[in-house]
């Protein structure tokens, strides 16, 4: 029996190389943007080399009806339509879709194949995407303050004071699931080089620290003697980070500082407010809004724009571009998922919530305002 004929594939980490086999399944096409009647995706080669060609087709409003893309990005039902990732370019607009007042909702697949013209599966439906849709806009919600931290335990309260020596610092643990913590303490004589603090007699260990949903207070005695000798410091810098694990591991919270003046002799502490508010790791918050009455229409959609700590949006999320995270309550707590139809007017009765999960994650180690925006079909009776 011959072998198999040679095709273009990437075969291990190498940049691509000639072998003999199928092509790579393609992974789902993602979302890049869409416009009037309009989606624009990108494919996912999976690593497969230049030669192997691809075939996208479209589910539309939950039918896979044998909708093939064609070369000119136009949607229709006929035989396979082969063209390489560079043909079909970085991105590939699909045109002639729905109307931004009827939204159907579309998915993408595709498959691929070698220089035998040997076809792999279909690789996996993308996720469920809208062309624009039409919206009258509501005003925005009043901002939910959210801070991504980096760790589930979070240190607040850092205060020092002592004679020389001996200096003691007090502050509070808060973990939302009391879970035993640990901590790691330094000082800096420029605020650049940091180096761990000698812990002295008397306070509180580092590991095992207890905490609370309403805060635990502890105390870290460093032995400044022991670290900087009797040295002058006008300004020391001090700071405790807490992980949130013990005895080792853990995600480090973001640490608090302080400084203080070292020279044998009363310390003058400057203190170090640590801003409170709503914070959690999580990088995929949830953010929930009652909804309000329809005005000029049956359905209604939602936004949840993403504000950096600069007022600068950095995400938008519709519900009329990608359903994924966006659910409401047909009654008290049972929660159902938005469709591209929206949520039925009779839902939205003043008592009613919408929540959103946000898809992309945040950074952690940032503050965002959260903003949901309640939307309607445009209505336009003239």
């Amino acid at each position: 029996m011959a072998p198999p004929p040679i095709t273009e594939h990437i075969s291990g980490p190498s940049a691509g190389t000639y072998t003999t086999g199928l092509a790579n399944v393609p992974g789902a096409p993602t979302w890049v943007g869409n416009a009037s009647q309009q989606i624009t995706i990108a494919l996912d080669t999976n690593s497969n080399g230049s030669d192997v060609e691809y075939c996208i087709k479209v589910e539309i409003n939950g039918v896979d009806g044998g909708n093939i893309v064609q070369t000119d990005g136009t949607v229709d039902t006929t035989a396979d339509v082969w063209q390489t990732a560079d043909q079909w370019g970085s991105t590939t607009a699909v045109t002639g879709l729905s109307s931004g007042t009827s939204p159907l909702p579309y998915r993408f697949a595709a498959k691929a194949r070698n220089i035998d013209d040997t076809p792999t599966a279909y690789g996996a439906w993308s996720e469920v995407m809208l062309p624009w849709v039409d919206l009258a806009y509501g005003p925005l919600n009043t901002a939910e303050t959210y801070e991504c931290t980096t760790g589930n335990t979070k240190i607040s309260n850092l205060s020092g004071s002592g004679m020389s020596n001996i200096i003691t610092f007090t502050y509070t643990l808060t973990n939302k699931s009391s879970t035993a913590s640990r901590i790691v303490a330094e000082y800096s004589p420029d605020n650049s080089t940091w180096y761990t603090a000698t812990k002295g007699t008397g306070g509180n260990e580092i590991t095992a620290l207890t905490t609370s949903p309403n805060g635990a207070s502890h105390t870290f005695n460093w032995a400044s003697c022991t670290d900087m000798g009797n040295s002058y410091a006008a300004t020391t810098y001090f700071r405790i980070t807490p992980y949130d694990a013990s005895p080792s591991g853990g995600d480090a919270g973001t640490a608090a500082s302080t400084t203080v003046a070292l020279d044998n002799r009363p310390l003058a502490v400057t203190l170090a407010d640590i801003t409170t508010g709503d914070w959690d790791k999580d990088t995929n918050p949830v953010i929930i809004a009652t909804m309000q009455s329809v005005v000029c229409g049956t359905a209604l959609y939602f936004v949840c724009r993403v504000y950096n700590n600069s007022a600068v949006e950095v995400q938008t999320n519709s519900s009329a571009e990608r359903t994924a995270g966006w659910e409401y309550e047909t009654d008290t707590d049972t929660w159902v998922s938005i469709t591209h139809e929206g949520v039925a007017a009779a839902y939205a009765n003043g008592t009613n919530r919408v929540r959103y999960t946000v898809q992309t994650a945040l950074t952690q180690g940032s503050t965002f305002s959260l903003k949901l925006q309640q939307a309607e079909l445009r209505a336009e009776n003239y």
